[in-house]
């Protein structure tokens, strides 16, 4: 019993430690936005450039721009390789830019701004996809949590078509990542692992007691 009680120390002393070392962790504090245009819009008449979409499928390479924090030496004119995802899931890698990756892993609500007209024809529509969470890491930081918005923006040329909006020729449409990482790790908090550590020498004890 008594290895019993030592072992469960030697655990705490190890929880104490790494909860030392997670509070030195290095996490990501910063925000990047990314924009580019968009491969999967109608062409055909519809009742919307982007607000029916269920997926993104992006044209090119996203270029990024208005980044703080970590992320400033991933704007400017660099590309981000950009992967085309569903909204339901399943979610992938959705962004990689200049050494940092964007492992999305889920979304929220979808609010659409329905097709409207102009009396010259213009037409605009919009969609967000809200809550975006994920895990960006990289560039020898920790892996941190990360949240953030998809909005798109579309316009065509139309007009009314039985009293409803409806696009008929030149579809356009872009989209804007905006993401946020405010120091969030994955790694467990200090005092979540004393206290396991407390909990494991207190078993230690106990069970030395009851022999």
């Amino acid at each position: 019993m008594f290895k019993t009680c030592k072992a469960a120390i030697g655990a705490a002393v190890l929880a104490v430690g790494l909860g030392a070392g997670a509070a030195h962790a290095t996490a990501i504090i910063g925000s990047i936005s990314v924009q580019d245009g968009l491969n999967n819009l109608p062409t055909t008449p519809s009742t919307g450039s982007v607000s029916n979409l269920t997926g993104i499928q992006h044209a090119g390479n996203g270029l990024s721009g208005n980044c703080t924090g970590a992320f400033v030496g991933s704007c400017g004119s660099l590309n981000a390789v950009m992967t085309d995802w569903n909204f339901g899931g399943p979610f992938p890698n959705v962004i990689v830019v200049n050494g940092f990756t964007f492992d999305l892993t889920g979304n929220g609500a979808i609010t659409k701004t329905p097709l409207s007209c102009n009396v010259s024809g213009a037409c605009n529509d919009a969609l967000v996809v809200a809550d975006l969470v994920g895990v960006v890491s990289g560039n020898g930081f920790d892996p941190t949590q990360f949240s953030g918005s998809l909005s798109f923006t579309g316009s065509c040329n139309g007009g009314l078509v039985g009293g409803v909006a409806t696009c008929q020729s030149n579809y356009s449409g872009g989209y804007t990542y905006s993401l946020s990482a405010q120091g969030r790790t994955q790694v467990p908090e200090p005092s979540t692992l004393l206290l396991i550590g407390i909990a494991l020498a207190g078993l230690g004890f106990m069970r030395r007691k009851n022999t």
